[in-house]
């Protein structure tokens, strides 16, 4: 007898990303038999397309159950309809282009490795990165009577970032890295503010804690974070999602980072298309200043 009870997906609403990203994504979130099953299909994808249920669970040490109930949670639906995204994603030419450093590895391969790192965390932000919540961030930040970015550790420089480039909007832009500075400027906030909360892991409990001071302010609150479910998109009017992988010598956040930044410009672009004269030309006065300064 089939159970009524449903199992929850760690997909969130917006853009459909391909197969790895939701299993790279997810793979904290699956139970210790799914996550079996994702490693079996990242081993050898070839051979899940080529296979049946019954072979993917006897590869994984598994049961057929558990595939169903790994394809399910990811948002698939069906074994079948798994393997139809899967071969998409292998005939894509950037499915997977990243490598790990290893030692040994010289300078050269270093580089290109990196690089080619950043290149996928990119390519994986675009597929996770919904373009309508894009817009309504653009909206937002548009429309706002002073804008706050809010960051700590890694989050912070890209919070920092993000305020130096706004301020050529002209709009009056601050950012915070400390807590306590940060509860204190929330307690301030009203409903014209809008707030833009970086954080990758989106379980920062201090973060959380201000996002909650300024909800209640009225802000309205934007958050760059890590694609998957977390308490600060519940926290969010808008969330937009980034997505990295982790290597033996770049965690996830180094990753996360650049796709941050890379969101906070395309807001940046998207609010100076907005008002592109009031911004050309608070561009002109910035550079006519700063060149008083060089010899």
């Amino acid at each position: 007898m089939l159970s009524s009870r449903r199992t929850p997906q760690i997909v969130p609403r917006g853009n459909v990303p391909g197969c790895f990203v939701r299993i790279r994504s997810g793979f904290r979130s699956l139970s210790k038999g799914e996550q079996m099953v994702a490693k079996a299909i990242l081993q050898d994808p070839q051979a899940v397309i080529l296979g049946s249920v019954t072979s993917l669970a006897r590869r994984s040490r598994t049961s057929a159950a558990a595939v169903s109930r790994f394809c399910r949670k990811l948002g698939f639906g069906s074994f079948p309809r798994f393997k139809i995204r899967l071969s998409q994603d292998l005939a894509s030419p950037t499915a997977d282009i990243h490598e790990d450093a290893a030692v040994g590895d010289s300078i050269g391969e270093i580089t290109r490795k990196v690089l080619h790192g950043n290149i996928q965390t990119l390519s994986d932000t675009l597929q996770v990165l919904d373009e309508k919540a894009v817009e309504q961030a653009v909206d937002l930040l548009s429309a706002a009577s002073r804008i706050t970015f809010l960051g700590m550790g890694g989050s912070g420089m890209v919070a920092q970032d993000a305020a130096h480039k706004f301020m050529r909007t002209g709009t009056p832009v601050v950012a915070y890295t400390d807590r306590h500075l940060q509860l204190i400027h929330a307690a301030l906030l009203g409903g014209a503010d809008v707030v833009v909360a970086v954080s990758h892991t989106g379980h920062n409990r201090d973060l959380l804690e201000v996002l909650q001071v300024a909800k209640a302010a009225g802000a309205r609150i934007i958050v760059i974070t890590h694609y998957g479910p977390s308490p600060i998109v519940k926290l969010a009017d808008v969330a937009l999602h980034t997505m990295a992988r982790e290597t033996a010598y770049r965690r996830e956040s180094l990753s996360s980072r650049i796709a941050a930044m890379a969101i906070v410009d395309v807001l940046y672009v998207g609010v100076g298309v907005r008002h592109h004269r009031d911004v050309v030309k608070n561009i002109k006065k910035i550079r006519h200043a700063i060149l008083r300064t060089r010899m």
